[in-house]
């Protein structure tokens, strides 16, 4: 620990308001489990704090304990209801593999916020896995509405039209995801696929090229090119 920053604390005045500044400076530069320590230290003298308990969720995230992180949620939701808890509440509980309680989670935000995208995006994914096209599509359609560089929803909503054979559709959202991530060569791959699939065959050429120019070795794409000649 700095010797300034000892310092400052022994001082005897602010203390967890240090500590907190602290911890998310640790935390910003990816040191959680210090970030941890200071944070634990300013909870325990003001432990009524929502947005410290959220971040202590986040860094317990950072360290893969998932348990942790849903109780750091669940405690920042019941002194703050409001929907940024409950959305990362929501989406740590999916990535913990407790899907439907995620999904509770994410009803509750868009009772209270009928346009939050992060709610929108994870349940209109969630809908299309389940085969469930038309939620599936109205929700990711309102994800766009208020968020409409959202790389992931345009993704779904392409998987969503391919699978339906509305290609067209999907070119303009596989279209979307290649302008958004221009270097992600798996979506790439996507989209010069879906030029194939709507003939288009210049553009779908151009597109594995560039694959190829930021992964030579991709033989997907240098397979398929060779296929269009």
């Amino acid at each position: 620990m700095d010797n300034a920053f000892v310092a400052e604390i022994e001082g005897g005045e602010g203390n967890a308001e240090l500590l907190y500044r602290e911890a998310k400076k640790r935390y910003q530069n990816a040191d959680y489990l210090r970030a941890e320590e200071f944070l634990s230290r300013a909870l325990a003298e003001q432990p009524e704090r929502a947005d410290w308990h959220a971040l202590l969720a986040e860094i317990s995230r950072r360290l893969g304990v998932n348990d942790a992180a849903i109780d750091s949620y669940r405690r920042a939701v019941d002194l703050q209801n409001e929907p940024r808890h409950r959305v990362g509440l929501a989406q740590v509980l999916a990535a913990a593999g407790r899907v439907e309680e995620a999904e509770q989670e994410f009803q509750q935000v868009l009772r209270v916020d009928p346009n939050n995208s992060a709610a929108t995006y994870a349940l209109g994914r969630h809908r299309y896995r389940q085969g469930q096209f038309d939620e599936a599509e109205r929700l990711l359609m309102l994800t766009l509405a208020s968020d409409p560089e959202n790389a992931g929803a345009h993704r779904v909503l392409a998987q969503l039209y391919d699978a339906r054979g509305n290609h067209p559709q999907a070119l303009s959202h596989h279209a979307a995801v290649a302008r958004l991530l221009p270097e992600n060569t798996s979506f790439l791959l996507g989209y010069a696929r879906s030029q194939r699939r709507n003939a288009d065959t210049f553009g779908a050429e151009a597109t594995y090229r560039r694959i190829l120019s930021l992964d030579p070795d991709n033989s997907a794409a240098r397979t398929d090119l060779e296929r269009l000649k």
